[in-house]
């Protein structure tokens, strides 16, 4: 059938806050002839409900392809007022796999697709509480199930308490990479397939030691919202003096050093208070879409939301994500993300650097700087 090709659709409301609901899907290794597609949708518009959606599914040859093959796949999902989570199998016959979301009521749909590269992906997935955990976070403390398309009779799971650094600016040359080899904190062999992350960080769930596919996720008791004082300074990297930050890094308990740090960077009372609120809930929503291996704030992609805001338009490619922005804050520039895929998050993205990118992020700062954003 004839179709809009995947890479012209405009898709930046994948990280707009005004969407009454979210979606996630990942591709999943079943057999050596299918994958298993997993997806969600959860409503964050209370006054909708799930049967106002309605989900189709299609095929592409590429996302340059102008038609699309429709599918009607079997599924097993569980469903309740808010909520819809589920699970199909597709044979190895097509390169990427669509969803279509359509609320009925507005006669308005949103597409969302992957490519069906496995080495890209893991080799199961997560639940807690029957749901799917596909934003790669779950509360420290709270149990978590184990999912895979073949029965394993033990995983062993690594814990890393790593403090990953803050993405580097965009005009930077050097790029920082994760170690191919993290140092290991603990392992724990697991028979059966559930188990409780025990501290904040990341882990890493492996049926065996010498495969290169995983399930990885996130654990922490202050997020995606940051409340604690100590995970507040952070994010300030990117718009803060190195003499600044170490200021607000040594007020670390001290609410009242932190605010009159944050009063000295914004001018005076009431810009702090419209700083505070706005910078954060762009902190709040980096965690949200971009949690990977590490904070959401910290990624390459985060910096850029945290900094710049909601994109005008992001166009998806099969490994790639081009954002451009034309406002006010910061009119006609594009940044352009490559997929850096890592047994630690298949889905990780790691921008392409310019150094003509250093006068626009300095004004763009100035204006965050003095609450103008």
């Amino acid at each position: 059938m004839q179709a809009q090709p995947l890479q012209n659709i405009n898709y930046n409301y994948l990280y707009d806050p005004e969407m009454g609901f979210s979606f996630s899907l990942d591709v999943i290794n079943s057999s050596e002839d299918s994958v298993s597609i997993v997806y969600q949708l959860n409503l964050i518009d209370t006054t909708d409900t799930i049967n106002n959606y309605l989900i189709t599914w299609e095929t592409y040859s590429s996302v340059s392809a102008k038609e699309a093959q429709a599918i009607y796949p079997v599924h097993q999902y569980v469903t309740d007022v808010y909520h819809i989570n589920g699970v199909f199998r597709l044979p190895k016959s097509s390169n990427i796999i669509a969803a279509k979301v359509i609320n009925t009521n507005l006669k308005i749909a949103w597409f969302y697709f992957k490519p069906l590269d496995l080495t890209k992906h893991q080799d199961g997935f997560l639940t807690s509480s029957a749901k799917v955990i596909l934003d790669k976070v779950t509360p420290t403390g709270e149990l978590v199930s184990i999912t895979r398309p073949s029965n394993v009779d033990k995983s062993l799971i690594y814990f890393y308490d790593e403090n990953f650094p803050a993405a580097i600016p965009p005009f930077a040359e050097e790029q920082m990479s994760v170690s191919a080899v993290l140092q290991i904190d603990s392992t724990i062999v697991l028979r059966g397939n559930s188990f409780t992350p025990f501290a904040n960080g990341l882990y890493l769930i492996q049926a065996d030691s010498l495969s290169k596919l995983g399930i990885s996720i996130m654990a922490s008791d202050d997020y995606p919202k940051f409340r604690k004082l100590e995970n507040l300074v952070g994010p300030l990297t990117y718009i803060t003096t190195k003499n600044e930050y170490d200021r607000l890094k040594n007020s670390i308990g001290d609410k009242k050093a932190f605010d009159r740090i944050i009063i000295g960077i914004t001018g005076n009372t009431e810009r702090a208070k419209v700083f505070m609120r706005n910078y954060y809930k762009r902190v709040e929503l980096a965690n949200r879409y971009f949690s990977s291996y590490k904070e959401g704030w910290k990624t390459d992609r985060g910096m850029i939301y945290i900094t710049f805001g909601l994109p005008n338009a992001v166009y998806k490619f099969y490994d790639r994500e081009v954002w451009e922005y034309n406002n006010a804050i910061a009119p006609k520039i594009s940044f352009t993300f490559v997929q850096s895929s890592s047994v630690f998050d298949p889905d990780n993205f790691v921008l392409v650097r310019k150094k003509s990118y250093l006068d626009t992020w300095l004004q763009v700062v100035d204006l965050i700087r003095s609450a103008r954003f």
